[in-house]
């Protein structure tokens, strides 16, 4: 009796798209690999929504090699072309450290765009792109952004229009600070000594007398920092998985996903987000791609990305039970195409943009069907 009455309330239909799922998000960590080299492997991002300044710029990309965590920032704008991008990061970057072996970057525009890829496949680059919604693949540049954000923040002017004068001075302060993963600066890590600086004028510097004692120094210290690195991952796979769920799916299995992230577009309300389901589906997982990373079965028209960390799923339960009310109906397939039958037609709306387009005559039709809100343009005729 216990278990079917938990199997009917788990499989109520409004219940596992309503509520919220306390708890930890699921998924354990999966640190990347240490790298063997420096600069070899690297993460990259964008700091935007910047004040512009006087230059023109707005945005700032943020490089940091994933070994010695040093960075680089450079100044760009926003709208800025893949091939200026690509211009800026071979001018600037590659022609100090090389061509880099890995590259982790969230899925921006630039990073997903064909170009980007074919830049890199000739290169011998890989990239890794972080999954959707899932910014935590390259948290080093989340944190480094915030850093960054500190050191200008201290001696910007009120008209916040010269930070790009003052990006040079951030990251010599970022990589002279002693990072926690590896246990020195990134400046150590990476050259082997700390460059001189301000402070370098009140305490005197001592030199090495032999070249001998500078190669044994450049060894130790790649050493101690794939060591210091080893054992902070460690720290933190054990804190991160010590109350983090695991939730195990096959292919084959039915999914909800989260729309934490997701346009009211597709929540099937035309309403505000606070009484918005928080999942749509259920959908196929097609595809598992990584430890906690699945490929699911996305409707076409949804246009959203098809791959998922797990912490934005949610087991879906079936119930058959004709005598439910909340059941979904089952889907049409039509021309490739997946559907369901309209329950209601919401609302439609007459634009004059259409009349100023030669489209006169067309009325569009705002459509759901349970939680998916679609905009139709149909003829009155």
């Amino acid at each position: 009796m216990a278990d079917s009455v938990q199997r009917y309330v788990s499989s109520c239909e409004l219940c596992q798209r309503n509520k919220y799922v306390r708890g930890k998000p699921a998924g354990l960590l999966h640190p990347l690999e240490i790298p063997a080299r420096r600069w070899t492997d690297i993460r990259m991002d964008f700091m935007t929504q910047l004040p512009q300044t006087r230059s023109g710029y707005d945005t700032v990309i943020v490089i940091v090699d994933r070994l010695t965590k040093r960075g680089n920032f450079l100044p760009t704008r926003t709208d800025a072309s893949t091939t200026d991008t690509a211009r800026l990061f071979c001018d600037l970057h590659q022609r100090l450290h090389g061509l880099s072996s890995t590259i982790v970057s969230d899925r921006d525009p630039k990073f997903t765009s064909k170009l980007w890829e074919q830049i890199m496949i000739l290169q011998g680059t890989q990239l890794r792109l972080s999954t959707a919604f899932r910014p935590s693949t390259d948290g080093q540049s989340e944190v480094t952004i915030k850093l960054v954000n500190e050191y200008i923040r201290h001696f910007i002017s009120p008209h916040h229009d010269d930070w790009d004068s003052l990006l040079a001075l951030a990251e010599f302060a970022y990589n002279s600070r002693i990072h926690a993963s590896i246990g020195m600066s990134p400046f150590m890590a990476d050259l082997g000594y700390q460059p001189r600086s301000v402070a370098d004028c009140v305490v005197p510097v001592t030199r090495a007398s032999r070249a001998s004692k500078f190669v044994t120094h450049q060894q130790a210290i790649l050493a101690e920092a794939q060591d210091a690195m080893a054992a902070a991952q460690g720290r933190w796979h054990v804190a991160y998985d010590r109350n983090s769920p695991q939730l195990h799916f096959n292919i084959g299995d039915f999914v909800l996903l989260s729309t934490q992230n997701l346009a009211l577009a597709h929540l099937g309300t035309d309403g505000k987000r606070k009484f918005a389901p928080r999942y749509i589906g259920p959908y196929k997982i097609i595809q598992i791609t990584g430890p906690d990373t699945f490929k699911l079965a996305l409707p076409p028209g949804l246009r959203l990305h098809s791959e998922y960390h797990v912490s934005r799923l949610r087991p879906y339960v079936r119930d058959d039970d004709p005598t439910r009310t909340t059941r979904v109906r089952p889907v049409l397939t039509a021309d490739g195409f997946e559907g369901h039958l309209v329950d209601a037609i919401i609302n439609h709306r007459r634009r004059t943009a259409f009349a100023n387009s030669g489209l006169n005559g067309l009325t569009p039709l705002s459509v759901r069907h349970g939680n998916l809100l679609i905009t139709y343009v149909k003829s009155p005729s």
